[in-house]
């Protein structure tokens, strides 16, 4: 009866860290306007930084997040759309998104919340 639960363990672990940096509060809502990350210019970019075993391989795959970028170009909320599968690199990936930092986007000539959607792409 242990052995099965120990062995989930880490799954567990992984899940929940995960969710825990993607998760938004409940009460907090996304910007209705939505653009690609083409469409925001970074002042700072976002750095990536991968905790692998080599024996393991590097890890691949394509994570796609969300961010709430507020009016003054901070990154203010990170979630999950899409997992690579491997937890390492997700969690990577939302890490790296919490530290951009963009021009304001203009509507109108006004600044303007955005929802910016990010795929990263690790081969």
């Amino acid at each position: 009866m242990k052995a099965p639960f120990s062995a989930s363990l880490p799954i567990l672990f992984g899940a929940i860290a995960i969710s825990g940096c993607a998760s938004a509060p409940s009460s907090q809502e996304w910007p209705k306007t939505v653009v690609r990350i083409e469409d925001v210019r970074p002042i700072k970019p976002m750095r990536l930084s991968v905790h692998y075993k080599i024996r393991d391989g590097a890890p691949s795959g394509t994570t796609m997040v969300k961010l709430h970028v507020d009016k003054n170009g901070q990154t203010r909320n990170v979630a999950l759309l899409e997992s690579s599968g491997k937890p390492n690199l997700d969690e990577a990936v939302i890490n790296s998104a919490w530290g951009g930092t963009f021009q304001p986007y203009l509507v109108n000539g006004e600044p303007t919340e955005v929802t910016v959607v990010v795929p990263f792409h690790l081969k």
